[in-house]
C-alpha cells in the first residue's frame, strides 16, 4: 500500500522555486531516503508531506487520501496517531525531565495508563541507551541525547509512517547504527520512513535513494 504518493509537487518562497514537478511514492514497509546539500528543499519536501507546511500546487495523498481533503480534525487524528516525526531541533520541553517529556506525549494522545506506560518509557528510553538519564532536565542533554530521546519519543506507539529530518545530526557513528537498527525494525513491522539526510550514512538501509538538486528530484 502506498502511504505517501506524491505528484508535481511545487513550492515557491518569493522568487526562489525550491520544488518543482517533484513525484516520488512511499511504500508500507519501506524506507525512502531523501539527500541533497544544505539548503536544497529537502525538509521544505518533507514538512509538506508530513502536515507542517503547505504545498504551492500537485496532488499529495496520504494513506490513499488526499491532503486536500482531509479537516483540522482528521489532520489532528492523523499526526496523534499514525505520523511520527524525529525533528532537527528536537522539540522537547527543556525544563522538563526526559521522563516527563515522554509522559506527556501519552497524555498528549489520550494513552496515559500509569503502568503500562511507565513499564513502555523505561524500554524505549533504554533502546537508545539513555535509561540511566531519564530524571535529568533535557536542557542538561548533550545534541546527540536529544536526538536519541527525540527517536524514543516516536517508538512510544507504532506509527503508520515516521518522517525523520537530519536524524544523524549531532550522534557518534554508534549511536547511527541504533538509530539504523531501529529504522529497519520499523519497517519490518510496517512502518514507512521518508529519511531527509545530507550524510551518505542510511543508503545501505534504503529501499529508494532520491537526490535533490536545483528543486528537481530524481531518483539515485
Amino acid at each position: 500500500m502506498e502511504m505517501i504518493k506524491a505528484e508535481y509537487i511545487s513550492k515557491r518562497y518569493d522568487d526562489v522555486q525550491v520544488l518543482k514537478d517533484i513525484t516520488f511514492s512511499i511504500n508500507e514497509s519501506e524506507i525512502s531516503v531523501f539527500k541533497g546539500r544544505s539548503g536544497c528543499g529537502k525538509s521544505t519536501l518533507l514538512n509538506i508531506c508530513s502536515f507542517l507546511e503547505n504545498k504551492e500546487s500537485g496532488i499529495l495523498n496520504l494513506f490513499g487520501t488526499s491532503v486536500d481533503t482531509v479537516d483540522e480534525k482528521k489532520k489532528r487524528d492523523l499526526l496523534r496517531n499514525d505520523i511520527g516525526y524525529v525533528f532537527q531541533d528536537y522539540n522537547l520541553f527543556e525544563d522538563f525531565s526526559l521522563y516527563d517529556n515522554l509522559k506527556m506525549y501519552f497524555l498528549a494522545t489520550g494513552k496515559w495508563s500509569s503502568k503500562e506506560s511507565d513499564e513502555l518509557i523505561k524500554e524505549k528510553l533504554s533502546l537508545v541507551g539513555l535509561f540511566e538519564k531519564a530524571d535529568k532536565k533535557v536542557k542538561l542533554l548533550s545534541g546527540g541525547e536529544r536526538q536519541r530521546a527525540a527517536m524514543a519519543r516516536v517508538l512510544l506507539t507504532p506509527k503508520r509512517i515516521v518522517f525523520a529530518d537530519e536524524p544523524s545530526a549531532n550522534i557518534d557513528d554508534d549511536n547511527v547504527e541504533i538509530m539504523k537498527s531501529i529504522f529497519v525494525d520499523m519497517k519490518k513491522k510496517g512502518t514507512a520512513l521518508m529519511i531527509v539526510s545530507h550524510e551518505d550514512v542510511f543508503d545501505d538501509i534504503a529501499d529508494r535513494i532520491y537526490v535533490l538538486s536545483g528543486g528537481v528530484l530524481h531518483e539515485q
